[in-house]
């Protein structure tokens, strides 16, 4: 069998082109799992960018289980971005994918501070009801001692003031 230079030179062509393009054939998978760094509970819906040289090439959604798949990403380096709102951005970088290999990435966000440029806090005073009685009594040494039944016991003297209850007496 002979083949034509046309032939070859077409064959070569192909075959050049071939291996220099991006083939689903011959890429790899990237996928993982998104959870909470403090309670470890998988995140839904987090946004999750694959990025080559600041573009964006691909880009999914984790499920109510935290977990995400990008199929047919040709082997390469690539940067990958994680948001969700109340949550910190987490960006991972030099994540290598090669030929027909699975990438998986565990990723852990914490969740967001947010930042306040001022905060005011304003307190009232204490009202007293204008209907709300109260009063107060002074009560000297004397009068301790000269208190029938008292013994010298503050509790017992003021026990026997005119509108004071204690507990047991309710």
């Amino acid at each position: 069998m002979h083949l034509s230079k046309k032939a070859v030179n077409f064959s070569f062509l192909f075959l050049t082109i071939l291996a220099s393009a991006p083939s689903p054939l011959f890429a790899g998978k990237m996928f993982g799992i998104v959870t909470n760094a403090q309670t470890g509970k998988p995140i839904a819906s987090v946004s999750v960018v694959v990025t080559q040289s600041e573009a964006a090439i691909w880009a999914a959604a984790t499920d109510s289980m935290g977990k995400f798949s990008i199929d047919t990403v040709p082997a390469g380096s690539y940067t990958v971005l994680f948001t969700k709102d109340s949550y910190e951005t987490q960006t991972i970088g030099d994540v290598y994918v090669s030929g027909l290999a699975e990438k998986r990435l565990v990723v852990e966000m914490s969740p967001g501070v947010y930042k306040l440029d001022n905060m005011v806090v304003r307190a009232s005073s204490f009202r007293k009801a204008p209907d709300m009685a109260s009063s107060s009594k002074i009560i000297s040494a004397d009068e301790l001692i000269r208190s029938p039944g008292a013994l010298m016991d503050v509790q017992r003297v003021v026990q026997n003031l005119p509108s004071v209850a204690s507990g047991g007496d309710q």
